[in-house]
Order: structure tokens, then C-alpha cells, then sequence
């Protein structure tokens, strides 16, 4: 395959009269980690390599409604879906084309396969005309717009938050307000990529009353576990509310560092998606580097300084519910 190495491809943005239409053949687009591509205005930025082949991207003026609501005027659509992509999806948009929505309230709205359902994302990054969403997993697309989060949400959620209980995972959440809600889904994940079913919890259809929500993960993986939550309409529609982890090391929720030893990379997986400050010391305490780690992520690869001297070192971490330090040993 023919790799092409794209920083950008930028486009002006204009009102969207008719449908216009990009295709990318066999030879395929290669985007590098971090490197974002813009086809007419709409971003990809991939968390790791990502090559696009074979589809065709369209953009038309014309709204998908009943998300609940109708979405802004800008729809793009893969023919074929792209599959498999994790990193930031944004986009451009005009004043003209939000279509009665209102831009702080505005959500990444997608669909993953023809004829499948759209989810709206949580509340995304509006920074003036653009408006961005992280995708941590590897997701399909099929067609993305974006719409209002606030207009109708069919489940207002208070909390989120897995926690450990002897050997089981307690995975909860509150709702303040419901809306048509048929039922939650709870899938759980060894590697953040692969979800598998956990369980499904029967919502209470509408109510304005606080509802509390659990289920229990009684064979949690040993080391880190990742869950999802969905909720789903009764006519289909899906909401994704993200994804939590929990790591059982005898029986605690904790920070793991690996590899383990380490002979040049090492990585930090976090409990939850918090930001956290990191600092690293050598065994006499002198200070190593420090860093902060946005939120937003699981997994983080740390800028561990070149050249240092084999031994062990201490990383120590600092977070609104995390104080841990973890001792690592560097090869050469």
C-alpha cells in the first residue's frame, strides 16, 4: 500500500450548497500519531497510526433529526464506514448552519454502520467554529454531524464511578432525570478496544426523580479492567457515557507502570481519566522530571528523560484521588 505522510490538507470553509465528495482509492492516506488530516474542514487527528483507504467522504447540507433533536447543517458520510479509528474527530462550522442549535451545548453526534443508530457523544471541545471530540477506543464512522446535548436528553447523569469490593468491581451510576429510557448496557474490556456484554439494567422509562443504578463484575481481569456505559431509547437511539477502569492489585485501586522493568519506554494506566501531575525521583529523592497528564486518557507514555543511569527510580503520582508512588527499575 502506497503510504502518503499528510500534515494537513486544508480547505476554505464556505456554506455547503450542494453535496461535495472526496474519494481516497487503494493507495490510501497514511496520517502519523498526532498529525491531523483535514478533508473539507473535517479533522482527523489518530492516537496512533492510521492509514485511510478506500471510501469516499461526502458532505451535504442537509440535517439528520431525531438525535433527538435535528442536527447542525454539516453531515459527513464514509462510503464505505472507516473502522478502527481512535483520536480527536472535529470539525468546522458556519453560524448559518447550526440550525437552531446553540454552539456551548454542541456534541460530536455519529453513526457507526448503515442503518444503525447515532450516538451522541458527551458535551464536546467548542472553541469558536470548531467543535472536537476525543474517541479513546477504536471507533467506527460511518456519518458525523453534531447536535445540542441539552435539547431532550433522554437521561440527565449525575455520576459514573467504578469501585472495588473484595474481589468484585462495583460499577454505579445516578441519573437526576430520565426520558424514554428502555435500558442501560455495562460491556467490559481487557484492553480499552474489545468490549464484550457485562449486563444490561432496565431504565425507568421517564421520571424526574433521582434513580440510583449498579451491577457487580464478579471476575474482574486481574490487573486493569475497562467498562462502558450506554444507554438506550425506546425507539433505538444509543448514548454512550464513556468508559471508567479499575485495577485490582490485592484488592486496591492503583496506578500500574509498565514494562517493568524497562530497558527505553514506560507507560502509566491510570484508574480514571482524571489529570494527574507525575514527578520522578531517583532512589536519594533528587528530582528526576515532572509532568502533567491531561485528561482525558487511560494510558500515557511518559517523557522519562534519555541517557539515565540503570537502577530504579520512583514515579510519583498525584491526582485528585490518587497519591501513589511506584518503583520502577530502568535497563540499559
Amino acid at each position: 500500500m502506497k503510504k502518503l505522510h499528510v500534515s494537513a490538507l486544508l480547505l476554505l470553509l464556505g456554506p455547503i450548497a450542494t453535496e461535495a465528495q472526496v474519494t481516497i482509492g487503494s493507495g490510501g492516506m497514511f496520517i502519523s500519531s498526532g498529525t491531523t488530516l483535514s478533508l473539507d474542514q473535517l479533522s482527523l487527528t489518530p492516537s496512533s497510526d492510521y492509514t485511510l483507504a478506500n471510501t469516499t467522504l461526502t458532505t451535504s447540507p442537509t440535517a439528520i433529526t431525531g438525535l433527538p433533536s435535528s442536527s447542525i447543517n454539516r453531515v459527513y458520510s464514509f462510503s464505505p464506514a472507516i473502522s478502527g479509528f481512535a483520536g480527536t474527530v472535529g470539525f468546522n462550522f458556519l453560524d448559518s448552519e447550526l440550525n437552531g442549535n446553540t454552539k456551548p451545548d454542541l456534541a460530536i453526534a455519529y453513526q457507526s454502520a448503515d442503518a444503525g443508530p447515532y450516538t451522541v457523544t458527551s458535551p464536546a471541545n467548542v472553541s469558536g467554529n470548531f467543535v472536537s471530540q476525543l474517541f479513546a477506543s477504536p471507533t467506527a464512522f460511518r456519518q458525523i454531524t453534531a447536535t445540542n446535548v441539552t435539547s431532550a436528553l433522554p437521561v440527565s447523569l449525575m455520576a459514573f464511578n467504578v469501585k472495588a469490593e473484595g474481589g468484585k468491581a462495583r460499577i454505579e451510576w445516578v441519573t437526576a432525570s430520565e426520558k424514554n429510557n428502555d435500558f442501560f448496557r455495562i460491556e467490559r474490556s481487557a484492553d480499552a478496544a474489545n468490549f464484550a456484554l457485562l449486563a444490561q439494567v432496565k431504565g425507568k422509562g421517564t421520571t424526574n426523580i433521582r434513580q440510583n443504578y449498579y451491577t457487580y463484575d464478579d471476575s474482574p481481569e486481574k490487573g486493569v479492567t475497562y467498562y462502558r456505559l450506554s444507554q438506550f431509547d425506546f425507539d433505538g437511539a444509543k448514548k454512550d457515557y464513556g468508559v471508567k477502569a479499575i485495577v485490582f492489585s490485592e484488592g486496591s485501586l492503583k496506578v500500574v507502570a509498565f514494562p517493568n522493568p524497562s530497558a527505553k519506554e514506560v507507560f502509566l494506566l491510570l484508574p480514571d481519566t482524571r489529570a494527574v501531575s507525575v514527578r520522578m525521583v531517583d532512589m536519594t529523592g533528587k528530582d528526576i522530571y515532572s509532568e502533567k497528564l491531561p485528561a482525558g486518557q487511560l494510558k500515557h507514555q511518559l517523557n522519562v528523560p534519555a541517557g539515565l543511569p540503570s537502577g530504579s527510580y520512583l514515579i510519583k503520582v498525584q491526582g485528585e484521588n490518587i497519591s501513589q508512588s511506584i518503583r520502577i527499575a530502568l535497563m540499559p
